[in-house]
């Protein structure tokens, strides 16, 4: 989505720029493929999405394309165009957005001929990652067209999925379907604890990890900010604690989670154990709390 956000020593004044979660967790993941030892898997990051064909929607596409994404799977839509979204921060670094979704080009994405063109090239992909906010702005329709593409991908590849619960955007009933429906097929849950609260209204942790193994997922992780993260995988009762990195200054939490989701997935796709990817998502969520905006600059990517 086109993102404004604010300056960070400007009262009032915000800049333009790209953002989004999917969007910042698959720049993440391209940039720990592309800076990783050897160049390990994953070797090729696709961002999909639908955009318009105005001015804006070009500029996304070249911001895409910065990020070393690839954008063979960027439809593009006459008459449609970008969504936006404004970002306020508190002193603290917390968040709140507002939206302007009604435009935009990637509620058509499961539309017409689209759907059909993105079932036949994601049949070799070897992760597929979604979120929330991907599936609602999807109208019902759309949703069950990308589950149905979703369930005929078969077991070779992988999926994973953030609720990031905007009440905005849908409705809680219709957000707890979808997270049960995509742990049904076996995905990896990657959440935040407030998405637990404000779907569930659960007040002890683990008690999401718990719903989601027991409604199918193959691995749970659930985010809790500076609180060590729980973990929870198919088969098994354990639920494994991995602390966060020591207390940081928190200047920006944008951006936060999908570094967390990109770090993990990215470990994860090396072979590395679950709690070792967990750390490593913990590591890189503790670099970008300490800057402003959702992505390092590049240099600060290093360890």
């Amino acid at each position: 989505m086109v993102e404004l956000a604010p300056e960070p020593e400007g009262a009032g004044l915000f800049r333009l720029g790209v953002g989004g979660d999917s969007f910042n967790t698959a720049a993440y993941l391209a940039r720990l493929a592309e800076d990783g030892p050897a160049r390990v898997s994953p070797t090729r990051v696709s961002y999909v999405t639908a955009l318009g064909q105005d001015t804006q929607s070009d500029r996304m596409i070249a911001a895409f394309r910065e990020q070393g994404l690839d954008t063979d799977l960027v439809f593009r839509i006459a008459d449609a165009g970008a969504g936006l979204y404004l970002i306020e921060t508190d002193p603290e670094g917390e968040r709140r957005f507002h939206y302007w979704r009604g435009q935009s080009a990637a509620r058509q994405l499961m539309d017409g001929e689209r759907a059909e063109a993105l079932a036949r090239a994601l049949a070799g992909f070897d992760l597929i990652f979604l979120t929330g906010i991907s599936l609602a702005i999807l109208a019902p329709p759309a949703r069950a067209r990308l589950f149905a593409l979703l369930e005929g991908l078969g077991p070779k590849t992988r999926l994973a999925y953030d609720p990031n619960h905007r009440p905005a955007l849908w409705d809680g009933a219709a957000a707890v379907a979808a997270t049960a429906h995509l742990a049904g097929l076996g995905a990896m849950v990657l959440a935040s604890v407030e998405d637990a609260r404000a779907l569930y209204g659960d007040t002890e942790p683990g008690a999401a990890v718990r719903r989601w193994l027991d409604a199918g997922a193959a691995e749970v992780v659930l985010r809790r900010g500076a609180a060590p993260c729980l973990i929870g995988t198919d088969g098994t009762e354990e639920i494994v604690e991995v602390p966060a990195r020591a207390r940081v200054t928190v200047r920006d939490t944008t951006a936060a989670g999908d570094a967390f989701n990109a770090a993990y997935l990215f470990a994860r796709l090396r072979g590395q154990t679950i709690p070792s990817a967990a750390a490593a998502g913990h590591a890189l969520a503790a670099r970008v709390i300490q800057t402003p905006g959702a992505l390092l600059p590049r240099e600060e990517m290093e360890p």
